[in-house]
């Protein structure tokens, strides 16, 4: 069975979800596309609605392109220092939002820096080649 919620977005996002009883009961399985750019209230607030969805379904799997990165913040490549530290990057609200989650890239590969957005290896897709993120 597939459903869908609307996020609070400028971009039409929506939460994708699909529940997975026939093969692994209980399992609801969802995706998302958080808003672009330098949103992160919005990507809060999509967040908080996700939470909400998610709350009634304690074996959960969401996934998709979050927009914030667990190293840097949007933008940080062109400052000559990082706007924000470790500790008060954007992707914590994930620990303060969906606490029982976690981002699986970083807790399988805990050392590489897994870039998804890579000015510096793909110029034509990413035109500012310092802008190497892992958006996710």
């Amino acid at each position: 069975q597939f459903g869908s919620r609307g996020l609070p977005s400028e971009m039409d996002r929506e939460l994708l979800f699909a529940d997975c009883t026939a093969r692994c009961p209980s399992l609801l399985v969802a995706t998302v596309h958080l808003e672009s750019l330098n949103f992160a209230a919005v990507r809060k607030q999509q967040l908080q609605v996700i939470a909400d969805t998610l709350k009634s379904h304690p074996l959960s799997i969401i996934c998709g392109d979050f927009n914030f990165d667990d190293t840097q913040t949007w933008g940080d490549w062109r400052l000559k220092k990082p706007r924000f530290g470790p500790d008060e990057l954007e992707n914590h609200v994930l620990r303060d939002v969906l606490p029982a989650y976690c981002d699986t890239w970083r807790t399988v590969h805990p050392s590489k820096p897994g870039k998804t957005f890579d000015g510096e290896v793909n110029p034509i897709c990413v035109p500012d080649r310092l802008e190497r993120m892992r958006y996710d």
